[in-house]
Parts: structure tokens; sequence; C-alpha cells
């Protein structure tokens, strides 16, 4: 019944005026049985006024005329006539009630008047509760906001910023019958909006709508002998049989295990020596924990750090201490004021280092198999590393693997990540541990080498893959349960990197996608349009039929269009897909405007509840479709070899009663069954396939890899494959070197050399990552050949590496001319090119040369990491004259 209730419910709200006395009520029936947000819809509104200094002072707590902006205007706003007032109680006013219905997500009150800047208006309503009880109470508006309550003011303030989802919320008491609401609200600049919603004090609860729910600490700094000072900041947290109040340190060692007395703020005296602590306030249904510190905490990193020093040789130690103490110098810079929030980052920051000291002092392990939330550095020193921010839920056990959630990153400022908005905005960090704990997951953040500027290649996938298993090193994680949240770009990428490996996620939530609307299905693509490509979903449609996903948007959101997320439902679910789309609305289908006016708590919650106990299961039918190579694979299936420039597609049923496959492909030449993950196969087994009807039966090899071929190609050298097939942009997804020439000419080398600066430079600027290794011609191993591609910068007679592989490449430079692939360019024109290495073909080479001294065209070396979608590219004159693609065997 609570469906069917919650449904009636809403369609009630939506009445627009009551039949007596024309009043703009709002019904509401038990909260308790709605889990969603009621918008309070029906009003009357006063015309706007100007503003008076009085106005402008609307933070000083009913003083004066404040107080006859209710009891003057509460009484016009219940009189049942609608004419202009002339008893004088509203002053100047021209007090005429307009009826107004939210149609939308909150009163435009700008664009019902159409009136100019710095004036004011009031607002009323009836809230006609069908029963007597607590509800949570939201509000935002644009600038000034006061709200009242059956005469009880509950919001005051000014603010500079626009309206937000849930900037206030508050526990209100609803009567049964009629609740009035009064609005104030000034018009200083830009948009004049507000709303009112209405949740059951559950809902608040389970959703943590409160800016501070988890914080319950005055100040989480002290001094010895101060009071802590403790408080619920959130109204819907209660201590009805008390409290607990228990305090540990590091080393876990109990320091005040005390019982509160019922209520909500309580003072406790400390007598704990200087040091760092964990308090965990156990409440009614709640349990709050935070870090504390007692005395100078400066003064305490300072010394920490030095006795950090003597690990100096452990390189993992250095990475990992050295982000936290770059935090703490970042931290107290930028914080103007060192309020609530900054101590509690601060304090969390200091119990991490300590903690890390004491395991490491003691001969513990400090990274592996530890609980908590803990920033991290990727180990190896070898590459461009990253950091990333880890959860593992208290419950852990090494033996016991844990579903694993990882936190797409989206676009945003160019900052390194410790220092980056996934660790500002720690409300929100807190309440996803909250739900990482309530289903036992760990959960990962990284920026990924994704900031301001992104495209749909292989780089940000690979690096979030690499940080995963950077932390499959540290703690037990079940491959089967492994899933990727987005939002906005991020669940873009999310849907992308689930597109392009399909088998490793068993399920992608995402909320208000950035989804791009290309789509190759309505005109022609081929892998002349690899950009193109890379954005499409649509093309490799049928990759979505191998997980779960769900998409939550909402139909009026401006920033990404949710018709593009209807649009891309509709076809997975057409094609067969397993995908589910939640679409945001309140009562009779009327969506929100905008997703950020949504709570953005229930929608991680929705998603993790969703992962719940979704697993990836070795499927019978495997599904796969690709333009690129380098997306091959989807459980036992891979695409070893496809038609050039055409789409490959293949299905693949198992039958395990009869260890046969039957298989249909288009464009794909040959295929590999990993029959190591087929039900009831072993190593005297035969496997039996059919493909395209053509049947044929394989013994299985020592590693249970059935390879077959259905297209006989003339054997060549080279061959485009999974790990070398273009474009530029794909040589930056894996490790690299830039090797510099030694010889042949002063001026060529002082012009190469430039192109070296140029090349670090524009890769530290975009990844914030100075790692990006320069070696000489002459000093590159054979473990660098086997490890690493490779940027060859110069020419055969600049560069020695160049010159000793010169007769295998595409590259002939003569007086004349300049030819690759045999095509020719004039002799001083300048040339990239991506190659298979030809002593490592699993590797690539990238050749930038050129026979002019003049300065290389700042376009052609910018940002190769994101623009470089072609194989090769020619300049000549400061302008691009040609650049495209080679063959399926690296040739023209």
């Amino acid at each position: 019944m609570k469906p069917l209730y919650a449904l009636f419910l809403i369609i009630l709200s939506t009445l627009l005026y009551s039949c007596r006395q024309g009043k703009p009520v709002n019904i509401v029936g038990d909260l308790g049985l709605c889990d969603t947000e009621i918008l309070v819809r029906n009003w009357e509104l006063t015309a706007p006024t100007p503003l008076t200094i009085d106005d402008e002072n609307i933070s000083v707590k009913d003083q004066g005329d404040f107080i006859n902006d209710y009891t003057g205007f509460a009484a016009l706003f219940n009189k049942t006539s609608s004419a202009p007032d002339t008893s004088g109680t509203a002053k100047s006013e021209n007090f005429v009630r307009y009826p107004y219905h939210v149609k939308g997500s909150y009163l435009a009150i700008d664009t019902f008047f159409n009136r100019a800047l710095y004036v004011k208006n009031y607002s009323a309503c009836i809230i006609k509760s069908d029963i007597e009880q607590d509800a949570g109470f939201i509000v935002s508006g644009d600038y000034g906001l006061k709200v009242w309550l059956n005469g009880r003011l509950i919001v005051n303030k000014i603010k500079q910023i626009g309206i937000q989802g849930y900037e206030f919320v508050t526990r209100v008491h609803l009567k049964k019958g009629e609740n009035f609401v009064m609005v104030k609200s000034l018009h200083n600049e830009d948009k004049w909006r507000f709303l009112i919603k209405l949740c059951s004090v559950e809902y608040a609860r389970d959703n943590s709508l409160n800016t501070a729910y988890e914080s319950f600490i005055d100040n989480y700094i002290l001094n010895p002998q101060d009071t802590l000072s403790l408080l619920l900041a959130s109204p819907f947290v209660t201590a009805s049989k008390g409290a607990q109040l228990l305090i540990t340190d590091s080393k876990k060692k109990v320091w005040l295990n005390q019982h509160l007395v019922k209520g909500n703020k309580w003072a406790v005296a400390l007598k704990i020596p200087e040091n760092t602590y964990q308090a965990q306030l156990i409440t009614d249904r709640d349990t709050f924990t935070q870090k504390i510190f007692v005395g100078d905490c400066r003064k305490y990193l300072a010394e920490l750090k030095t006795r950090f020093a003597q690990f100096s040789a452990n390189q993992q130690i250095i990475n990992n201490t050295d982000i936290l103490f770059s935090r703490f110098a970042y931290l107290d810079t930028v914080a103007v004021e060192h309020d609530n929030l900054y101590e509690r980052k601060l304090t969390a920051l200091i119990f991490e280092l300590t903690d890390l000291y004491e395991k490491v002092k003691t001969g513990q392990e400090a990274f592996k198999d530890v609980p908590g939330l803990h920033i991290r550095k990727q180990a190896n020193p070898e590459y461009a590393s990253e950091s990333y921010m880890v959860y593992i839920p208290p419950g852990y056990s090494k033996n016991k693997p844990l579903p694993l959630v990882f936190m797409m990153p989206h676009k945003t400022f160019l900052r390194q990540f410790n220092i980056s908005i996934y660790l500002a905005d720690m409300n929100r960090v807190e309440f996803v541990c909250k739900q990482a704990k309530k289903y036992n997951y760990a959960v990962v953040w990284s920026s990924a080498r994704f900031y301001e500027q992104y495209e749909h290649t292989a780089l940000v996938p690979q690096t979030i893959f690499e940080i995963i298993n950077e932390v499959k090193k540290d703690y037990s994680i079940d491959d089967s349960r492994m899933y990727a949240y987005g939002d906005c770009a991020g669940g873009a990428l999310a849907l992308f990197t689930g597109n392009k490996y399909p088998s490793y996620f068993a399920a992608i939530g995402v909320d208000g996608p950035a989804i791009s609307d290309v789509d190759c299905s309505d005109y022609a693509c081929d892998l002349t349009s690899q950009k193109l490509l890379s954005s499409d979903f649509y093309n490799t449609i049928e990759n979505y039929r191998n997980f779960n996903t769900l998409i939550i948007h909402s139909r009026y959101e401006y920033k990404s269009p949710f018709v593009r997320s209807e649009k891309l439902f509709d076809a997975i679910k057409k094609d067969g897909g397993k995908i589910e789309l939640k679409v945001l609305h309140i009562e009779k289908g009327k969506e929100y405007a905008f997703i950020d006016l949504m709570p953005e708590n229930k929608m991680v919650a929705d998603i993790f509840k969703f992962f719940y106990n979704k697993r990836k299961v070795i499927p019978d039918t495997v599904t796969l479709a690709t333009w690129q190579l380098k997306y091959n694979k989807a459980f036992w299936i891979t695409i070893d070899d496809i038609a050039d420039n055409k789409k490959a597609f293949i299905q693949a049923v198992y039958n395990a009663a009869k260890h046969s496959v039957t298989v249909n492909t288009q464009n794909v030449n040959s295929f590999t069954i990993d029959a190591s993950q087929l039900k009831n196969i072993n190593r005297t087994s035969k496997i039996f396939v059919s493909c395209n009807g053509k049947a044929s039966s394989h013994s299985v090899s020592k590693n249970k890899q059935v390879s077959i071929s259905i297209k006989k190609d003339v054997k060549r050298a080279l061959v485009k494959n999974a790990y070398t097939e273009g474009p530029v942009n794909d040589f930056y997804a894996r490790p690299f070197i830039i090797v510099q020439g030694t010889t042949g000419d002063t001026a060529l080398q002082n012009s190469f050399a430039k192109v070296v600066d140029t090349i670090k430079t524009n890769w530290n600027r975009n990844f914030l990552d100075d790692s990006c290794f320069v070696k000489r011609d002459s000093d590159i191993t054979p473990t660098d050949i086997a490890k690493y591609n490779l940027i060859l910068v110069g020419t055969p007679a600049t560069n020695k590496f160049i010159s000793g592989i010169s007769k295998q490449l595409p590259l002939i430079i003569t007086p004349q001319y300049i030819a690759i692939a045999g095509k020719k360019y004039q002799a001083d024109s300048r040339y990239i090119f991506i190659y298979p290495n030809p002593l490592n073909k699993q590797k690539y080479i990238l050749v930038i040369g050129g026979g002019a001294i003049d300065p290389f065209p700042p376009g052609m070396l910018e940002n190769l990491f994101f623009q470089g979608w072609y194989d090769y590219e020619v300049w000549n004159n400061f302008s691009s004259v040609d650049k495209g693609y080679f063959n399926r065997y690296w040739g023209l």
C-alpha cells in the first residue's frame, strides 16, 4: 500500500487552490510514507517594492520593522480579498495578492513580475497536513530570505551565491490542518527565485540533507585545558536515551568512554595529553566519527615530518607522506578562516600521518589491509604517478574480497588531486563513505588525468585501471563486483569506459551524464572519423548488453540535456541491453528543472543501492562490437583482427553440455576463445565451433586459448593490432620516454631541444606531472625498449636511435623531399607519425622531426594526447598540409 499512498499524496499536493476562501493550499499526507520530497507549489505573491536600508540588514534578528513584516503582512494574507490594501497596515506597499503555481522547481519571481533590481516582495501559502507530524523543511533562494512557519521565524539570511538545492534544511512541526507559511524575499542582482520543499524526517536523515550532518564538534583543534563542545548539527539526529562518547588514539588506546545525558548539546572536560585522537559519538541510530587534535598542530606536524626523514630510502613512504604534508601546506595557506570544516580536514590529515608513522616505526604494514579513508599515491616511480583516495569499511577482512566503486572524475579545475574538489567537498565524501559502510563497498576517487579537457581516448580509462590495480595490491577486491559511478562529464566517462571495456564493470550508475550527441548511425562514419567514433555510443550499442546500467536524469536539466540520456536508454533497451532510466520528478510528471536542485546524496544512495549484489557472471552469450582493436575484448571472446575501416561485430553462444560455441561475425578476420572461462572445459576437452555456419573442432591448448581464423590473410611484417594501431593520442595511454638526439647540426639540435621542452611542458601543464622522462639517444637500454613507448625527436642525422632503425621506418629524407609511406612532401616540412617500434612491435614510437631549422609551429605539438586523432601529420609554412591514417598494414 505504501507506493499507492505515496502516489495519492503526490497527486493531492498538486491542487492549486482550496475551495474555501480561495487560499493557496498545499495538501500533504503522512510524509513518512513517501520516499521523496514535496515541492510547495501553490502561493500568493505581493508586487515588488524597493528595498530599504532595513531590508539590507535582514541578518539582524527581528528588530523594529521586521516584527511588522510578519504581523502586518500575515494579517493581510489571511484576508479573503485580494484587492489593494488601503488600511495603512502595510505602510506604502500596494498590497495586491497574485496567485502563483510553481510549474518547475522554484518560484521564479523575476520572470513573473519582470521587475528591476533591488526590490523585495512577500509570498504566502497554506500547508494543509492530514496529520500532526514533524517534517524536513528545505529552503533555498538567490539572495535574501526570511521564512516564517506558523508565526515562527525559521530562516533569516543574506548570501552572495545563487539558489542551491539544500543550503538550509531544518526540522519543523506541522499541525494537523492548516499551517501558514510566509516568505520575505529580496532581489539584489541576477536571478530572483526561491523554493520550499517538505520531506519526512526519515528521508532527511537517510540522505544526510543537512550540510553539516556528520559534524558534531564545535572545535576540532583544542588546547589541553579546553572543554570539548559537542553539538548534533543535524536536527534529524536524536539522542533520546543519551549518547556515548568514545575517544581513542591512533594506537586504538581508549582515553575517554563517557555516557552523555539525553539532549543534543554537551560539554566534556578533556584530561588527555597533546596528541591526535579519534572521537566517536553514538546516538539513537547514528554513529559519527571525526578526528580531533589537542595541542599545537603546526609544531606537531613539523616534528612529525622530521621523524619521517629517517625513512627516506623507502619510496612508497616518501610518496605517500609528501602528498599529505603538501595538503597540509595548502590548507594552512588558503584557509582564510580556520573554520569547522577546515579543522575537520586538518585533524583527519594529522591522524592519518600519525597512524602511518606509528606503523612504519614499529615495522607494521602501513598501507596494506588498513581500513579507513586514505589519500594515497601510486607506488610506481617510473611513470606519471597519480594520487587517489580510497575508503575501506571498518568490517574489512582480507579473506572476504570487497566490492569496489570507482567514483569517475569529471571536468574540473586544473589542480593536484590532493588539493582538488574531490577532497574539498568533505560532506559529500563522508556521505559516500557512509553509504559504502552500509553496503560494505570499497570506494576509490582520483582525477585520473581528467581535468579541464578530455577527449574519448584510452588515456583516462587506462589510468583508472592502473589506480584500481594499485588498490588491489593493498586490499582484497572482488573482481566480479566492480562498479563505476559518475555524474555530468564523469557520467559520460563511465558510459564510455563501459562501452569500450564491456566486461570490466558489473554495473554502472550515472546521474545527469553529459553524453555526446554524436550518433554515427545517422550518417557515414568510418575510421577516417576516429574522433567521432570514439565519442559515439550508438555504433557499438551492443556492448551495453554485457553489464547493468542505471541512468538518473531530469527532463529539464540544462547542463546535460535529458533527451540524450533518453535516446541512449531507448537505443540500449531496443538492442536488448540491461538498463534502467530513473526520471527525476515530483508530482504529476512535473520534473525538476535542474538536477542541481535534486538531493545529490539521494542520487548517490540510489546508485549505491542499485549496485548492491550485482555480480559480473561469466555469460554463455557474449556480444562485442568495435571499430578499434584496442577495444577488442569481452569476457571469453577477443577479436584479434578486423577488416580495414569497418565496424567489427561478434556474437558467441556457448553450450556447456555439448562443449560447442556458435559464432556469428561481421568484418572479423580472426578471434580467440578463452576456454579457461568456460564451464566443463579441461585440457583433454575438445571445443566444437560453428562460425558463420562453418563447423570445426579444436583441441584445448595448455593455456586454454582457441584461435579461429575466418579470413586468410597474406602474411605481413606489420599489421595493426590491439597494442599498436594508432592514432597518435593512443601513444600516451602507456608509459613513455622522450628520446633526445645528440648528433648532427647544432642549429637543428637546438631546434629539436625546444621540441623536447615543449612536449614536457605540455604534459606537465595538462596533467600536473613533472615525471615526463627524457633520455639521450645513446642511453636507451633494452629494458627501456621492452617497457616504454618512445618519442623520437629529430632525424636520422641528429638522433642515433632513429638512425639505427631508419631502414625499418616509413620515412625517407632527401635534399629534394621528405616521404612518409611513399607520399612526398617538401624537403623543409615538419612531420609527426606513430608507428610500431621495429625493436618491439608491442610498443609504439612517435617520430617528430623535419628538415627546417625554424621553430616548430606551436599548433603542431599542442596537446597531442587530446588532439592527435591521426597516425601522421605534415606541416609546412606553419600550416598543416596533410594528415591521415595508415592502413591496417601501416602503409598508405
